[in-house]
């Protein structure tokens, strides 16, 4: 915990303890550009070896963090981005930014029951009523990421679980029509829906799996601390 705790009392997050039936608490954002650069810039592991990235994704010039190799350090192309949610982490940088602060990335169950608007049961979406411009970004309506806060939360206080960029969970991913175990499975299981997906991927219920090892520009994590 000693790599992050000067910086984790700054990131806000929600008590899901009656959610979930166990002591929880979840980042109410995704973890942004911002915390992730705090992140890395104390992190004694390198996060590229040999020309390959481990953690983020800095080959992509698209993605918004990239290492100034001038003051070396890890930073935003923009202070604009600063609070956008991060992009280009590959699952295991999530799993290790959440190892670090003490805690663990969701379980798929854990996250859908934490994102319905129903306590009892699941709802069709994070939000109430039918996906809109107003509510959620999705559909490249925004052309990209936006601040984390900027769309109204779920009834559980969390903002974008439905939309912005997709979340990596500790749940593996297995094709439905696969009823085998995959020996060696490096595809995770993300949830929530970005701002590049189209509106069937906002519903809670929708399922996906993406390489472990690839950092992309629509998925990104938020924190589970127990």
């Amino acid at each position: 915990m000693d790599i992050y705790d000067s910086d984790l009392e700054k990131i806000a997050t929600i008590d899901v303890s009656k959610r979930l039936g166990y002591p929880a608490r979840v980042t109410e954002t995704m973890i942004t550009n911002d915390m992730m650069c705090s992140w890395l810039n104390n992190l004694p592991v390198q996060n590229v070896v040999g020309g390959m990235y481990l953690l983020l994704n800095t080959v992509n010039s698209n993605n918004p963090i990239s290492f100034n190799s001038q003051i070396g350090k890890y930073i935003t192309r923009s202070k604009e981005l600063a609070d956008h949610p991060v992009v280009g982490v590959t699952w295991f940088g999530a799993a290790l930014f959440c190892y670090s602060a003490g805690g663990r990335l969701l379980t798929e169950p854990e996250w859908q029951t934490i994102a319905s608007n129903e306590e009892n049961f699941l709802s069709e979406y994070p939000f109430e009523g039918p996906p809109n411009a107003n509510v959620a970004n999705y559909g490249n309506l925004q052309g990209g990421t936006t601040p984390v806060k900027m769309f109204p939360p779920n009834r559980c206080g969390l903002y974008d679980m439905a939309g912005n960029v997709r979340e990596w969970t500790s749940s593996k991913y297995v094709p439905e029509k696969n009823t085998k175990n995959v020996v060696g499975n490096m595809h995770a299981l993300v949830k929530g829906g970005a701002w590049d997906k189209t509106s069937a991927h906002l519903k809670i219920g929708t399922r996906a799996g993406k390489f472990e090892r690839i950092g992309t520009s629509g998925i990104g994590f938020r924190l589970l601390v127990l």
